[in-house]
């Protein structure tokens, strides 16, 4: 009996859908590289201005930009170009991007589940452009929601923080704070992505012991996870240590770079965690992805939840796209008249465990109107990427300076 109920669950169990990208095409390979060439950017920018813990998801702020940069032109346009490594025509941009977010997303049956939302809000009764609005829907997957920010800009800030919510399970319950909406608000590009996922080969918990994580302040002590024998791909280029691991169904992984570790003749040694930081480039990062071979290795890490909150319109405009948050933006092709960016907002939560791991982030953009052992030991401060295998797309990256 127990063997018919078991063969019958697995006749009912639905396969996973099927990739619709199969392959790293040449209109695809402008999105994914711009996308990681912006998510080092946003990466350096959030490192050179905090000391801690960081942890973002930069496939986010892509998407919502994305969005924006449908409605720009002129001067806006460019530094938007810039800022985003956008390389292509807009209308080829706006569609392969759509169609990366799509095959990524969705309930799938896949050894993982990630979810990318995109929503757009704009005030009620105002004439937005029809051919942004075909792009946001058709692209996009986001079709105009009214909501009446110069009436009830605070109503309305709760009703795009309760869509951010739903779509991110919670894991983002807050992310336009109070006062960031107001009267002037005409239009609001927002995106959501959770992910979750267990490991291949989990960590057993009774494994789990305390022990020490050496942080640049001292040592602490820390949940540390063991696993022994643990399928892999592990690499080591100028003293860093590059493990990927793969999450169940081997289509998306956890890539950690350790520095500080043996020393390569070839290549001056990378020290620790902040010269790291400093030699990063996606030429660098190829490098050291490049080094990877499959392997069975113990591993050990710390057991973390880190959330962050970006500020994002300083970021964006130190890297580059000050005249979209000026009285110079040119958003004509969103329709409505005068309009810039007001703000930016960006959170991003991450737990990594015994079984795998669980991250969320949002973005929303705002517009108104003018008016050393054999093995890999992360015990020492790493940073850390969620990376889609097949593309090569970075979903999140982050850093661990102390777990604690």
């Amino acid at each position: 009996m127990l063997i018919v109920l078991a063969l019958a669950g697995c006749l009912l169990s639905p396969a996973p859908t099927p990739r619709a990208v199969t392959e790293r095409t040449a209109e695809l390979a402008p999105i994914v590289d711009g996308n990681n060439a912006f998510a080092l950017d946003l990466y350096g920018w959030s490192a050179d201005h905090g000391e801690g813990n960081l942890f973002l998801s930069p496939f986010s702020v892509t998407a919502a930009l994305g969005m924006t940069r449908a409605g720009a032109a002129g001067d806006t346009a460019a530094a938007m170009d810039q800022v985003l490594h956008i390389t292509q025509d807009p209308a080829v941009y706006h569609q392969q991007l759509g169609a990366l977010t799509r095959d990524l997303s969705g309930d799938l049956n896949r050894g993982y589940t990630l979810f990318i939302a995109n929503g757009l809000f704009g005030q009620t009764g105002l004439p937005f452009d029809a051919d942004f609005l075909s792009i946001q829907a058709e692209d996009y997957g986001a079709p105009l929601q009214a909501l009446d920010f110069q009436g009830d800009p605070d109503g309305a800030r709760g009703e795009i923080n309760r869509w951010v919510e739903d779509q991110t399970d919670g894991g983002v319950s807050e992310l336009l704070p109070a006062g960031s909406v107001n009267d002037q608000t005409r239009i609001a590009l927002a995106n959501a992505v959770r992910f979750e996922a267990e490991w291949v080969s989990r960590f057993r918990s009774s494994e789990t012991y305390d022990g020490g994580f050496v942080t640049p302040t001292g040592e602490v002590t820390v949940p540390l996870m063991r696993a022994e024998e643990v399928p892999c791909l592990l690499g080591e280029r100028a003293g860093v240590q590059v493990l990927s691991l793969p999450y169940r169904g081997d289509e998306v992984s956890l890539i950690a770079l350790l520095p500080g570790g043996g020393y390569s003749d070839e290549e001056p040694a990378i020290p620790d965690l902040f010269a790291l930081e400093a030699a990063l480039d996606l030429p660098t990062l190829d490098g050291w992805l490049g080094s990877l071979s499959p392997t069975e290795t113990t591993v050990v890490m710390p057991r973390f939840t880190i959330s962050y909150t970006l500020p994002l319109t300083q970021a964006l405009t130190d890297l580059g796209m000050g005249v979209a948050f000026s009285a110079s933006a040119d958003l004509t092709a969103m329709g409505p008249p005068d309009l810039f960016l007001q703000d930016a907002f960006h959170q991003a939560t991450v737990q990594v465990d015994e079984a795998g791991t669980e991250a969320t982030g949002s973005t929303a953009v705002l517009g108104g109107q003018k008016g050393d052992v054999e093995g890999f030991y992360a015990t020492r401060p790493f940073l850390f990427l969620i990376r889609d295998n097949l593309t090569g797309t970075i979903l999140f990256v982050g850093r661990v300076v102390d777990p604690s």
